[in-house]
């Protein structure tokens, strides 16, 4: 770490620990996306693999131009919700500051919503 950066242990665990957290979700959305495209040879159900998969390949955001907006976890998609991790992901790592209770809130929210768009894709492939 750059030693002019002051960051208290416990704000920088802080930091570490919500970043691990989007690392790790946008990981499983992508074993997820991964297994949406190896079937996307398959008719059946094609509309609703899209639906969930959403379009494209998620890029890296503008942190200062750009910005992430909650949605419905039944209405995301694996690519939004990979793009919104990534948001959040560079935004802890461009602070060197504790980060604030909103930031906290929004990682936590978007990992939560993993398990749902994960159980969706049980549901679109039977």
């Amino acid at each position: 770490m750059d030693p002019r950066v002051t960051i208290a242990d416990d704000d920088l665990r802080l930091q570490t620990d919500l970043s691990l957290a989007c690392y790790r979700a946008y990981g499983r959305l992508q074993d997820l996306r991964e297994s949406i495209d190896s079937a996307a040879g398959q008719p059946a159900r094609g509309e609703q693999r899209l639906a969930l998969r959403g379009s494209g390949v998620p890029e890296n955001p503008d942190i200062l131009y750009d910005s992430i907006t909650a949605a419905d976890p039944s209405q995301e998609t694996v690519v939004g919700l990979q793009q919104k991790l990534l948001f959040m992901l560079n935004l802890l790592q461009a602070a060197d500051a504790r980060p604030i209770s909103q930031a906290v809130a929004a990682v936590k929210q978007l990992a939560e919503i993993v398990p749902s768009l994960e159980r969706r894709w049980e549901e679109v492939r039977r």
